[in-house]
């Protein structure tokens, strides 16, 4: 305005007549005077105003090259060649802008990559007038300026705070990490939340832990609210309690078969295969027709612990390898009537008599790996043939009786082992053997050895073959051995004794292989018969072998 009036008033000076009014003419000087100092004075503040303005520039210019924290509505930094200075000549007069003016100057990045930079908080934005780069080295770095200059088509993005330190000076994420991280709750800087993304860039939706894939169909049309998916899958009631899923346990099988009820394997099955242990169980029973064949596993038994009735049965190795045994727990009851019994044994033991009625009649036990065993209950056996390695070996405890008849036993062993070993423990037991024939290449026939005085009967029995025939033994030589009758036995072809034994007992009436009687080194020693032990009672002897001996 000051330039605008100043030619008006000097041309009205150049108008005014020489000798005008002195009244006049002074009024012009002095108002041309006035409006010189007036531009002195408007000239001064101006520069005054931009030294200000400079001084306030180079203050916040400063304060820009570290990182900054700008509170809401504050004023953004600028340097002192961002000012814009009044012409040297004072032509024109310039407008300086107000600390409103500059806050407002803070420019916000331009669209790059579809990537669209945040604007200042509560300022408007600014266009491109009036936006200032800063000059070549002032102001913040390119890893901390928050308001770079991108070059159009720039695949650079604007930094922002990590969730983990919130400090801007960490490295920004690329666009192939997975876009920008989010900061935590206490970072003085606000995460930002108005960043598009291109739609095609956005990973198709998997559950966690799997890798992002592509829709095979970008277009295929997204199923309605209420469409039923094909499959629904299982997720957690946001309400109640948390289900937990409970497995029912398979329950572990048995390492055996279990019989149970009555049942019987008829000659329609046969051969019936029995592939692992098979337990008869307490009440239960099993029939085995006659004719039927048994084939059993390797090492597997048969247990009885209820009834097993077996009638002219043949059991049998399945392959080439030896089955294990019969086993007669207390309270079962085994009835094995003219059975042919092989490939048994394989642990040493063909049938194990543990409790319990064992009878078994008219039957075989041959090419066997084990011997029978009886430790407890009753065992009576009758008209069978028993060959093996020291086939029979028994315990008779008290109350319970072992009873042989008519049976052929037979001692393969060649190494001295025993036949028949017997052994009682008590004196109410009952041991019969009885029109047995005892055979053996070596070793002892029959060996019974008895701690206490008792009842037992060994009557028409053959003994042949082997180092002895019949053997007593006690560990008491005072036991009374009257109670023990061994009458009608033939004793024949031993290499040292046909009886033995180390308490007194009668031992007449029997027949020692010849009609001369037995061989007695101070009571017959004529004799050519079998020895006899030295405080044994045996004349009056037989002249020939009887009749009930086999």
């Amino acid at each position: 305005m000051a330039q605008a009036v100043l030619p008006c008033r000097t041309m009205e000076m150049q108008n005014l007549p020489p000798s005008g009014p002195p009244t006049q003419r002074a009024r012009l000087l002095t108002a041309l005077r006035s409006s010189r100092a007036m531009q002195k004075i408007r000239q001064y503040q101006t520069v005054l105003l931009a030294g200000t303005f400079f001084v306030l520039a180079a203050i916040f210019g400063l304060n820009s090259q570290s990182t900054i924290e700008s509170p809401s509505g504050a004023a953004s930094p600028t340097s002192l060649a961002q000012a814009t200075l009044a012409p040297a000549d004072g032509s024109i007069t310039p407008t300086v802008a107000t600390s409103t003016e500059v806050a407002n100057l803070r420019p916000t990045p331009t669209d790059v990559a579809g990537v669209v930079g945040p604007p200042a908080p509560n300022r408007a934005t600014p266009t491109n007038e009036g936006a200032y780069p800063p000059p070549v080295g002032q102001g913040p770095t390119s890893t901390v300026d928050p308001f770079p200059t991108l070059p159009v088509g720039g695949t650079t993005i604007p930094p922002f705070p990590t969730s983990s330190t919130g400090n801007r000076g960490t490295a920004a994420p690329t666009q192939s990490s997975g876009g920008y991280p989010t900061p935590s709750s206490n970072s003085a800087t606000p995460a930002p939340t108005n960043i598009p993304v291109a739609t095609d860039e956005l990973p198709f939706p998997t559950e966690e832990g799997e890798d992002p894939k592509p829709t095979e169909d970008p277009f295929e049309e997204t199923p309605s609210a209420t469409e039923e998916p094909f499959e629904t899958p299982t997720t957690t009631p946001t309400e109640g309690p948390t289900a937990t899923p409970t497995n029912t346990p398979t329950p572990t099988p048995l390492p055996y078969d279990l019989i149970r009820g009555n049942t019987r394997w008829t000659l329609a099955q046969s051969p019936v295969r029995i592939r692992r242990d098979t337990i008869i169980a307490k009440g239960a029973s099993l029939t085995i027709d006659d004719g039927v064949e048994v084939l059993l596993d390797a090492n597997t038994s048969l247990v009885v612990d209820g009834t097993l009735t077996a009638n002219a049965a043949r059991f049998r190795k399945s392959g080439n390898s030896f089955w294990k045994s019969i086993v007669v727990n207390n309270g079962g009851q085994a009835n094995l009537n003219w059975v042919d019994m092989r490939g048994g044994g394989s642990e040493g033991v063909l049938i194990s008599a543990l409790g319990g009625n064992t009878v078994i009649q008219d039957s075989v036990f041959e090419e066997n790996k084990g011997r029978i065993y009886i430790s407890g209950g009753n065992f009576d056996m009758q008209r069978s043939r028993v060959v093996g390695f020291a086939p029979i070996s028994a315990e008779v405890r008290g109350g319970k009786s072992l009873r042989l008849f008519s049976n052929v036993i037979n001692n393969t062993a060649t190494d001295g082992a025993t036949g028949v070993s017997l052994s009682a423990t008590a004196d109410d037991v009952e041991i019969v053997l009885e029109k047995n024939s005892f055979r053996g290449s070596s070793g002892t026939n029959v060996r019974a050895q008895f701690n206490q005085s008792l009842n037992a009967v060994f009557q028409c029995n053959s003994f042949s073959g082997g180092a002895y025939g019949l053997q007593i033994k006690s560990t008491d030589p005072t036991l009374d051995g009257s109670r023990i009758l061994i009458s009608g036995n033939s004793f024949q072809s031993h290499k040292n004794y046909g009886l033995t034994g180390d308490v007194g007992f009668d031992a007449r009436n029997n027949w020692w292989g010849d009609a001369s009687g037995p061989y007695h080194p101070e009571q017959n020693g004529a004799g050519t018969g079998d020895a006899v032990g030295v405080n044994l009672t045996f004349s009056p002897w037989l002249n020939a072998k009887p009749s009930c001996a086999p």
